[in-house]
């Protein structure tokens, strides 16, 4: 398992500024936002079997338990492990019509690019605690960030998904994050924040 990358260890002395992913719909072409949310959850990505306290280790940790819970709960979900979807026009469609998407951060430690492809197809991002979320992320407001030992998972779900006015509450968190992503974390936004520190 990869540790999370040093950047003070390998860039020590320089003057580095690390930039993230962006929300850009023109990667996925027209989106129909009038598309039925069939799923309850969506999870795509890389599983195995990594140490227990490894970010992958706490991914398929995390995805068992949302799993089982699902069948309790008779929650639809849509869970695809280690394949890819056929098309980018598939993988886009796992997202918009599913009312939550997974995500955990990646093998290296680091903000993944679907946190960004999330809010677009209007899914509400779920992820467990992470510093790495702190700048981005704001719990019940536009995402759901669930404790890190997983305690307060099933009742979180239940939440969102069965009680009315938890109904609601993830409307809005859907929206919230697809306006702030939309404002602050484009593509365009990153090319200024980059012609920003060359001084151009």
């Amino acid at each position: 398992n990869k540790l999370p990358l040093n950047f003070e260890k390998y860039y020590h002395g320089l003057n580095y500024h690390p930039i993230e992913y962006g929300f850009e719909q023109s990667t996925f072409g027209h989106i129909d936002y009038n598309v039925e949310k069939i799923k309850c959850l969506n999870f795509a990505g890389v599983v195995g079997n990594y140490p227990e306290h490894s970010i992958m280790g706490m991914r398929k940790r995390f995805l068992d338990l949302t799993r089982d819970i699902c069948k309790r709960n008779n929650f639809s979900h849509e869970f695809l492990y280690n394949k890819r979807h056929k098309s980018i026009k598939e993988y886009s469609n796992s997202m918009l019509r599913s009312k939550i998407t997974i995500d955990t951060p990646t093998n290296g430690g680091h903000i993944s690019a679907r946190l960004f492809e999330i809010p677009l197809h209007k899914s509400a991002i779920m992820v467990f605690e992470d510093e790495i979320y702190d700048d981005i992320l704001e719990d019940g407001v536009n995402s759901i960030i669930i404790k890190r030992d997983f305690s307060d998972l099933e009742q979180r779900l239940r939440f969102y998904l069965t009680n009315d006015e938890g109904k609601i509450v993830l409307e809005e968190i859907i929206n919230n994050a697809y306006n702030k992503f939309n404002e602050k974390h484009t593509i365009i936004n990153r090319l200024e924040y980059m012609l920003k520190l060359s001084g151009v």
